[in-house]
């Protein structure tokens, strides 16, 4: 289990907190669902609070038009060392991804363009992402798992998945 833990979180986006800390909080979201944007706050309030190292897994709904094509920029972004920049405006901007804004946000955080929508128009990570989103998506249902803004915790050799609502009704037991 710990091996897979960590396979899961040395994804390709770079992790934010403390790298050598023994509590790991994976979360699997959706640029375009309003609920993971909800957890925002709070994940900010738990990296300044506690020590610990989080990581962004991407987890594009199907419902929702374009998380796949958001997910896909996001990659695109971190390749130019960017993940976090990009990840917040497109929270900050959910509503608003389409392509033409996607190009947008980009240019907004000082990406290089040609680079940028290189990466995109060649959909260099669309199979990557539709493959990982539909491995999370069966690890999580062989646990009875749906929802969104699914969170996975490693603390002490105890792995936990819990929902955000858990998560913000829970967060000084979950990480004291």
């Amino acid at each position: 289990d710990e091996e897979k833990i960590h396979e899961v979180g040395k994804g390709i986006n770079p992790p934010k907190g403390n790298i050598s800390s023994q509590i790991i909080i994976i979360e699997f979201s959706d640029f375009q669902c309003p609920f993971c944007k909800r957890a925002l706050p709070l994940i900010k309030k738990i990296l300044n609070d506690y020590n610990i190292l989080f990581y962004y897994r991407n987890f594009p709904l199907k419902m929702h038009e374009n998380s796949f094509l958001a997910a896909e920029a996001a990659q695109c972004a971190s390749d130019q060392g960017m993940f976090w920049e990009y990840h917040n405006i497109l929270f900050e901007n959910q509503d608003a991804l389409e392509k033409s804004m996607l190009v947008k946000y980009s240019k907004e955080i000082g990406l290089n363009i040609e680079e940028f929508e290189g990466c995109l128009n060649l959909e260099k990570y669309k199979k990557m992402i539709k493959s990982r989103s539909e491995e999370h998506t069966s690890e999580l249902q062989s646990h009875s798992f749906i929802s969104y803004a699914v969170f996975c915790l490693k603390k002490k050799n105890i792995f936990l998945l819990f929902s955000f609502s858990s998560l913000i009704h829970n967060t000084h037991i979950y990480l004291s």
